[in-house]
């Protein structure tokens, strides 16, 4: 699926990767993505993590196939 805007050419509409917090804080969470395409992950991280309440300066600090591990900083 795309999202076309006029003549430009088609931007990919991202999927929701599934995330579960692993502490009561909600400060880390795993992210599971439907793609193992580390671009496309990065695409849809990139789309969601305000979603799940984490801001740019958040990354991941472990990745391993389709799961990253990402840590809230601040």
């Amino acid at each position: 699926m795309a999202l076309m805007l006029g003549s430009e050419k088609a931007l990919p509409i991202p999927g929701m990767p599934k995330v579960e917090f692993l502490d009561e804080g909600k400060t880390l969470a795993r992210w599971t993505f439907a793609s193992a395409d580390l671009a496309a992950q990065r695409a849809e991280f990139n789309h969601w993590l305000g979603w799940f309440g984490f801001d740019e300066g958040d990354q991941p600090h472990a990745v391993e196939g389709n799961t990253w591990l990402v840590r809230k900083h601040g």
